[in-house]
């Protein structure tokens, strides 16, 4: 099976935001365009490494709606955006 998050953040371009030193990928970015297959494998990870015995998903709106709203729809737990 292919490691694809692997692969956005090998072949990422890096910037320097404010002091720190960042990548600019498609995955937190969506530049270039956030590919299914990639969605797909970071929602299979993260849902084999998290316990999923709660009331519902919490995420931040910038960076975490996007995966939360991935797996929110696999576990079947709702969604929860803070902002």
């Amino acid at each position: 099976m292919p490691m694809l998050l692997e692969d956005v953040y090998a072949g990422a371009p890096t910037v320097k935001s404010g002091r720190h030193i960042t990548t600019v990928n498609e995955f937190t970015d969506q530049s270039p365009a956030l590919r299914p297959e990639v969605l797909a494998e970071a929602t299979r990870r993260l849902i084999e490494l998290g316990d999923f015995e709660a009331g519902k998903i919490l995420v931040e709106e910038d960076k975490g709606a996007i995966l939360g709203s991935a797996v929110s729809l696999a576990v079947g737990l709702p969604l929860a955006v803070a902002r």
